[in-house]
């Protein structure tokens, strides 16, 4: 169950409301107030998680931006067609990470 609450405060910082959190969470409206007040007025247990999801994160996007530029052509073989296919394998890479972030949010569960 403290996979939710993270998942409720971090959608919270994300600015969702709570009828998003309750729908996409399957979670009450007491447990989202719960947690609610603790990120506002309790002694910053939820901030330092928080932050260390967002550094966690930051870690990875940087990691997924340095395995892109791996993709990209030298100068002399640039082109419209290489760049399409850096955009499409950008897309790619973005839509496993975020599909991966959901998979092992909802195993936590």
């Amino acid at each position: 169950m403290i996979a939710k609450r993270i998942a409720i405060a971090k959608m919270f910082n994300e600015g969702h409301d709570y009828q998003a959190i309750r729908n996409y969470l399957k979670v009450t409206d007491k447990t989202i107030t719960s947690v609610n007040n603790l990120v506002r007025y309790g002694n910053g247990g939820y901030s330092i998680v928080l932050n260390r999801i967002f550094e966690i994160e930051e870690k990875r996007q940087s990691k997924i931006e340095g395995k892109i530029n791996l993709l990209k052509p030298p100068p002399s073989l640039g082109g419209a067609l290489a760049g399409l296919a850096i955009h499409k394998a950008h897309q790619k890479i973005k839509q496993q990470a975020k599909l991966k972030s959901i998979l092992n949010q909802k195993q936590t569960d």
